[in-house]
Order: structure tokens, then sequence, then C-alpha cells
């Protein structure tokens, strides 16, 4: 056997597994079934830019069902939320009122979640979840 017939089939080895893991690209955080209503509303540009990032500007969605309107609200009722390993969480169930707006940065588009009135405020995800009895 040559050194050569060995050197190659190392290296591939070697090569794949030095190769980043992209299973590990995202992380199963939990699951849910829940219902949800969206509702597309036109309110005052001022009350919706207090609540977007610095340096984002709000804008009125530019097309379809949404069409012209600048904050949608989403209203959820979770029936069943359960952790990464498929155990219910404590509640199991919650409701949210849900505030969604779209943002504009030079050339960027971005919808944000500008704010998550719900009756588990801990689990807050976007850092913007306030308690509320629904």
């Amino acid at each position: 056997m040559s050194i050569k017939s060995i050197a190659r089939p190392l290296a591939f080895t070697l090569a794949i597994a030095l190769l980043p893991d992209f299973s590990t690209a995202e992380t199963l955080v939990g699951s849910n079934i829940d219902s949800r209503v969206y509702v597309a509303v036109e309110v005052s540009p001022a009350g919706i830019q207090s609540l977007m990032p610095e340096g984002w500007t709000s804008v009125p969605f530019p097309g379809g069902p949404f069409e012209g309107a600048n904050l949608l609200l989403s209203l959820i009722d979770g029936v069943l939320e359960m952790s990464p390993e498929g155990a219910p969480l404590e509640p199991a169930s919650r409701r949210a009122a849900v505030l969604v707006g779209l943002g504009k940065r030079d050339d960027a588009l971005r919808m944000f979640v500008l704010r998550v009135m719900t009756t588990v405020p801990e689990r807050d995800p976007y850092g913007v979840a306030r308690a509320a009895e629904i």
C-alpha cells in the first residue's frame, strides 16, 4: 500500500470531520398548538414609531391583504405550549395580544414584534412582553 492511497482518504475524512455542523445553526426552543387571528389596522404613525427600534422607521404594508395598514394585531389562543423535549410547559396554555409593525432602514424592510400583552409574561423571547388578563 502506498502513502498516496492512505493519505487521500485520510485527508478527505479529516476535512469532513472539521466542517462546521450546520445542524446546530438552529436550536429548537419549544413547540406549540395555537389559533391566531390577525387584524390589520391603520393607526397614527407617531404612536407606532415610539415602539420601533432606534434607526427604524414605521412604514405601511406595501401590498397584499394588509396593504396600507401600518400595524397588525395578532390575537393568539395558545392551547398547548411544550418544551424542546415535548413536555407541557407550566402553565401549558396562554393567551396573547401582539402588536406587529413593519419597519424600514435604508433599503431593508423588517417586521418587528413591538409589544406582547400576555397571560404568561415570563415567556418573553422578544423582550417586549407585559402581563395582561385576556
